[in-house]
């Protein structure tokens, strides 16, 4: 397997606020990718190129496939050549092919047949989806009905005439995809099996974002509170209002003396009102990895 080598680094989303920044990768050091369909290219290197998010996985698949990997290396490709379509000097002329190179250049690689068939139906599934709105109500219903068929139709209306027809609309919506409907097929079928699990995953998470959703208002409400409160507070004799925090540089001669300083100054409210000043010293010779 070839070497590979990224930079990681945060950036503004396209077109997007630039504050939302998300990580990204680039390529550090060039590769070659030799296939049929595109002869001998090179994914270059440098900021200035292109940046990749690695293997596009869904949060809520990660389980599954991860981001990174065997496959790690066709995906920068495939993102790569999926950046350079519509240009004069582009590899491959359409997604279709990216794709196709990218499904050889798994096997290359050696992902396992099942899991580089997996990762590419995700990605054929992506692929006509952005061919237009009849195209992504075609995908749509090839993930949501056997997710439904699996999490939903069993309580709502159970027994052999619902079976039968679930059957039904799950052949036809493979047979509307015609020379691809291998893809289909894979998609309806991997999305009925891991179902119920994704199901459990997106509950958790979104139990947890909840969670931390409140606990962040709590801390904004608490904030408030010692800020009024250091208001009030403000001239009386024997009180402070904050606890103060000094992270010190290290000195140009290693020590430890702090060369400049850092005031942080947050509240801690003490048992009468009022509350106490502390120093805190933390000096980066002591917390480096």
């Amino acid at each position: 397997m070839a070497r590979l080598v990224l930079e990681q680094r945060m950036a503004p989303r396209p077109g997007g606020d630039p504050t939302d920044l998300h990580e990204v990768f680039t390529v550090i050091e060039p590769f070659r990718v030799a296939h049929r369909l595109t002869g001998v290219v090179t994914v270059p290197a440098g900021r200035c190129c292109f940046a990749s998010d690695l293997a596009s996985v869904p949060w809520f698949l990660v389980w599954l496939i991860g981001r990174t990997g065997r496959h790690l290396r066709a995906a920068i490709a495939h993102d790569w050549m999926i950046d350079r379509l519509g240009r004069p000097d582009a590899p491959v002329g359409d997604r279709r092919t990216a794709d196709r190179v990218f499904l050889d250049l798994m096997a290359a690689d050696g992902v396992p047949l099942g899991r580089r068939r997996l990762i590419h139906t995700a990605v054929a599934l992506a692929t006509d989806a952005a061919a237009g709105p009849l195209r992504r109500v075609r995908v749509g219903a090839t993930v949501a009905v056997p997710a439904s068929a699996v999490l939903i139709g069993p309580w709502l209306a159970p027994g052999p005439a619902v079976a039968v027809g679930l059957a039904g609309a799950l052949i036809a919506i493979v047979a509307s995809w015609g020379r691809r409907a291998g893809i289909a097929a894979i998609a309806t079928t991997m999305t009925a099996a891991i179902a119920h699990v994704t199901a459990g995953v997106i509950l958790v998470r979104s139990m947890l974002v909840a969670v931390e959703a409140v606990i962040a208002r709590l801390d904004a409400a608490r904030r408030r509170a010692c800020r009024a409160g250091r208001q009030s507070t403000a001239g009386v004799p024997g009180s402070t209002s904050s606890l103060v925090a000094v992270v010190a540089n290290s000195t140009d001669d290693g020590g430890t003396k702090p060369s400049t300083a850092w005031k942080v100054k947050c509240c801690e409210p003490g048992r009468s009102g009022s509350s106490a000043t502390s120093t805190t010293m933390i000096s980066p010779a002591e917390n480096s990895l």
